[in-house]
């Protein structure tokens, strides 16, 4: 049976101090096939040099590209940018300043196939500081199972931002976001509690309840643009 594609976006913006590693952690990837898409939202430093110095030296199996906006986007729009750029039905994000495991895609494709209905998956992760040294305890995703009525209930759900990914058909139902919204993270779990549920690790973490479904709907579609949430940023391996 044949694998299915993935691709893995990594979006940067004046990390030239962390750009390189990232890049290297990204294309150590295991799993294949895989396709790697780097976006450059317009960087002040030399960050898209190191990116494109790292793609140039790469000789593996992956299929790599790397690009530079030829002005800066903003969060968002970069990101909207890059799903656009990317053609794997599931796609695994990162962030400049990100290290990932060798197997950190292939953990994100094991937890769909565990659960198929999924529509998103968050992993577990752990701050580092410059130097890539640990910082305080990783963040376990926990197996508590939510469904969308707690989103109504909390206002949000507090899962972190790092190691995501999500089927492309999320963004093939509700299309782009607003390139002004304050986050990704919470919006685009949103989406995925909304077309079907969240997996932790391959674990169901987020489901919907069929009863009042459509009602719930109604309700928090606006959020589902992404006009609202807090911004927050740290250095992880993943």
């Amino acid at each position: 049976m044949s694998k299915e594609k993935v691709s893995l976006f990594l979006v940067c913006y004046n990390q030239e101090n962390y750009i390189g590693e990232a890049v290297r952690s990204a294309l150590k990837q295991t799993y294949s096939p895989l396709e790697v898409v780097i976006s450059d939202d317009h960087s002040r430093d030399r960050t898209f040099c190191r990116a494109s110095d790292e793609v140039r030296a790469y000789s593996g199996p992956h299929s790599v590209s790397v690009h530079r906006n030829g002005s800066n986007l903003g969060m968002c729009a970069n990101f909207n940018q890059v799903m656009n750029m990317t053609s794997g039905s599931i796609v695994v994000g990162m962030d400049g300043d990100d290290i990932a495991d060798p197997d950190y895609v292939k953990r994100m494709v094991a937890a769909f196939e565990d659960a198929p209905d999924g529509m998103g998956v968050g992993l577990g992760f752990q701050k580092v500081d410059a130097e890539s040294r640990p910082v305080g305890s990783p963040f376990l995703r926990s197996p508590e199972r939510w469904i969308l009525s707690d989103w109504k209930a909390k206002g949000n759900l507090l899962t972190g931002g790092p190691a995501r990914a999500y089927r492309r058909s999320v963004m093939d139902f509700f299309g782009p976001l607003m390139d002004d919204a304050q986050t990704i993270d919470s919006t685009m779990v949103l989406r995925c509690l909304m077309l079907g549920g969240f997996i932790k690790g391959g674990r169901s973490r987020w489901t919907i309840e069929s009863t009042e479904q459509m009602q719930l709907w109604e309700e928090v579609l606006p959020e589902s643009t992404g006009v609202r949430y807090s911004i927050n940023t740290s250095r992880t391996f993943l």
